[in-house]
């Protein structure tokens, strides 16, 4: 299946959650297609949020999608804190692990712990960044934005009416609208 994003705002902050397809082995060529895009979504993430089943416990696929975090900073979520029977999940030792909230998305128990951790890692140790945080995506937006600035500025300075802006003003526009969200 395809990955599917929702914009949200939490506390101020414009997040945009993907929900990508499940990674596991498949041999069915859609599906491949759908683990390709969640892949591509990981890589393009600021920071990945790890859903696991509290009644399915950690198995295989999550150590599969953890191969694919890699360096990526995440958060481990765990859902269905509302039922009964939970399966034991092992400590996780990772550099790159945020923190963890176990949920429940019936109840909406913990949604506001889940939302903090967010938050927290969006303002995490501002101080020590040496620039904007950005990931490639977003970069290779801001640089096509920035040409096309530059081009705007060329044909300002050579004194075309200012129709011929438009094109270059929207491209502008629309690449740092992409890069916001």
């Amino acid at each position: 299946r395809d990955s599917r994003g929702e914009m949200l705002e939490i506390n101020g902050i414009p997040v945009m959650l993907v929900d990508t397809a499940g990674i596991r082995h498949t041999e069915d060529h859609v599906e491949q297609i759908g683990i390709e895009r969640s892949k591509k979504a990981i890589s393009e993430s600021d920071i990945a949020l790890l859903l696991v089943d509290l009644t399915q416990g950690w198995g295989a696929a999550e150590d599969q999608i953890m191969g694919l975090i890699e360096d990526k900073p995440f958060l481990l979520i765990y859902n269905k804190m509302d039922v009964p029977k939970q399966c034991p999940i092992p400590p996780q030792d990772n550099l790159n692990l945020r923190g963890s909230v176990k949920i429940s998305a019936v109840t909406g128990e913990n949604i506001s712990e889940l939302t903090s951790a967010i938050e927290a890692f969006v303002f995490q140790d501002e101080t020590h960044r040496d620039g904007p945080s950005l990931n490639a995506r977003q970069a290779e937006l801001c640089l096509k934005a920035a040409n096309a600035l530059e081009l705007v500025q060329g044909t300002l300075e050579a004194g075309y009416p200012q129709d011929c802006l438009a094109t270059d003003l929207e491209t502008a526009v629309d690449a740092l609208s992409e890069r916001s969200g």
